[in-house]
């Protein structure tokens, strides 16, 4: 049986990645020193690149040569994407936790508000078991 190829899987040569993405492969090392990506090492410690290190290095080339940002500025923009989709992907789950019925998600008890209706509810879930 085949392994599923995903992008995380490494996969892709440094010479391979460089014309992909469109860089020098010199450029690629420099990325890699300046920890913007980190190809995975085979055993003989030649650099494999996954599909989304591909991804990576497209954005920070367009950031930098098409958008005329710094390579610092680079990397905070792609770390803030990272952590904007990491509250999104959140966001979503706490949205279908509120849509099943599941329970108040844990972020709304940040808010006094959000207190009293967790209270609420419990009061109320509590009076319901004891009337069954």
């Amino acid at each position: 049986m085949r392994e599923k190829i995903t992008k995380e899987t490494p996969c892709f040569t440094m010479g391979v990645a460089a014309r992909m993405v469109g860089l020098h492969a010199q450029t690629l090392r420099y990325y890699e020193r300046a920890g913007l990506v980190q190809p995975t090492r085979t055993s003989g410690n030649k650099r494999l690149y996954s599909k989304r290190d591909i991804e990576r290095l497209i954005k920070i080339r367009r950031l930098t040569q098409e958008m005329g940002m710094s390579l610092t500025g680079a990397e905070a923009m792609l770390r803030m994407a990272g952590k904007l989709a990491q509250m999104e992907e959140r966001m979503g789950a706490l949205l279908q936790e509120l849509q099943g019925g599941s329970g108040t998600p844990e972020i709304i008890d940040v808010t006094p508000v959000g207190k009293a209706t967790r209270q609420r509810n419990e009061s109320r879930k509590a009076r319901a078991a004891s009337n069954a």
